[in-house]
């Protein structure tokens, strides 16, 4: 049965699962980040 994208939760190195924000590099580049700690994931 499929899942729900709302469901699905990234590992944080650091944290464990968390919900993920974004942030754009100087180059343009999206980068994903932790919410929890801000780091990168």
């Amino acid at each position: 049965m499929p899942i729900h994208v709302s469901n699905v939760a990234l590992l944080c190195s650091k944290c464990g699962p968390t919900r993920v924000g974004y942030r754009f590099e100087p180059d343009g580049t999206k980068v994903r980040v932790c919410r929890k700690c801000g780091g990168d994931v």
